[in-house]
């Protein structure tokens, strides 16, 4: 099944979608107005105002049906936020204003982590092994990337390809490789939230107290929605590096789940995701070159075999993807876009 996300107008409060969540009144209320900010920007050829006012307002949506994911207190707090009028501010320009805080400091949260961290396959001791049990037992001892590739079988979660340097250096994989007929590469190791200091959060210079700070600051909006255990569990010593919060990916999947490319859909089964793909010629390239995505719609396993290695964390893969599908809907994906080529042009 095809998974299609498009740049839209919000829905009408009349709609058929919008009915469906059964909105109560302040939910009715806050979507009136947010539709209200819609239609001034359109009229007055504001993009990134339309822009800011479909984020909050699909988020609102987001939250709405999704209650198993965002408690009352995500939206509450998004609802407090839109009817805060504060002096010297129109209505619309609260709405605006939120619509770019939320953009700034939640979606760009789960989006392209340019952190320098190392690459599972470029360790320069590497032992050799007889068994994959025993490259898995060793690699507890190393950086979290490393534990991430142990507890992911040495494999990308999306397509089974083998990392190419874990492959040589174990018995184990190679005859795993032959047996299933799994092609090699390099694999990377993604971030489901990154790390908010490189995300053009942090001031001029690098001291650790500036750094602290403004990670602290990118974090606080995930405590206002509810999530403050990820806050709390960032801000010890793993911080954003903790294992359930890694992917180990293949480059290509890797770049596409860095910019909302592919996001994860739980499923009725635990750990198990449906892949969704932005643009369907990635889904037909995909379908072609994995044997685990042998169906429609994909779906893949997430679980881990060893209670010391939790697989990546559902909760943080549905906000993933809904800030993916809020960034599509809203145009903020085009947008994060646009920075990247410009800051590309401008070196």
């Amino acid at each position: 099944m095809k998974t299609t996300i498009n740049k839209s107008p919000l829905p009408l409060l009349e709609s058929p979608r919008i009915q469906q969540l059964q909105l109560d009144k302040s939910g009715c209320k806050v979507y009136k107005i947010v539709l209200n900010a819609e239609l001034h920007a359109v009229k007055h050829q504001q993009q990134e105002n339309l822009m800011s006012a479909r984020v909050v307002g699909y988020l609102l949506i987001e939250f709405y049906s999704q209650p198993d994911i965002f408690n009352d207190v995500a939206r509450i707090t998004l609802i407090s936020w839109l009817t805060n009028l504060c002096e010297g501010k129109s209505q619309h320009e609260v709405i605006y204003g939120n619509g770019k805080h939320c953009r700034d400091k939640f979606l760009r949260l789960f989006r392209i982590s340019t952190a320098q961290y190392p690459e599972p396959s470029s360790h320069p001791s590497r032992p050799s092994f007889d068994s994959l049990e025993d490259m898995i037992t060793d690699s507890m001892d190393y950086q979290a990337s490393m534990k991430a590739l142990a507890r992911d079988g040495y494999q990308c979660l999306l397509t089974g390809m083998i990392d190419r340097t874990s492959y040589i250096n174990c018995v184990g994989l190679q005859a795993k490789a032959e047996h299933e007929k799994l092609p090699l590469g390099r694999l990377e190791v993604a971030h489901i939230l990154n790390e908010p200091t490189t995300q053009g959060t942090n001031p001029e210079g690098d001291s650790n107290v500036n750094k602290t700070y403004f990670t602290a600051s990118a974090l606080g909006i995930l405590e206002s929605f509810g999530f403050s255990e990820f806050s709390d569990k960032f801000n010890k010593s793993e911080g954003i590096h903790e294992v359930w919060n890694l992917l180990s990916l293949e480059h290509n999947v890797h770049q596409r789940f860095d910019n909302f490319e592919l996001w994860f859909e739980a499923t009725e089964e635990p750990h198990c995701y449906k892949v969704c793909f932005f643009d369907e010629l990635d889904r037909v390239s995909f379908m072609s070159k994995s044997s685990r995505l042998c169906t429609d719609p994909f779906v893949v396993d997430f679980s881990s075999k060893d209670e010391l290695l939790p697989p990546p964390h559902p909760s943080l893969l549905a906000l993933h993807a809904t800030c993916a599908r809020v960034a599509h809907m809203s145009g903020a994906a085009e947008f994060f876009d646009h920075i990247e080529w410009d800051a590309e042009e401008a070196n």
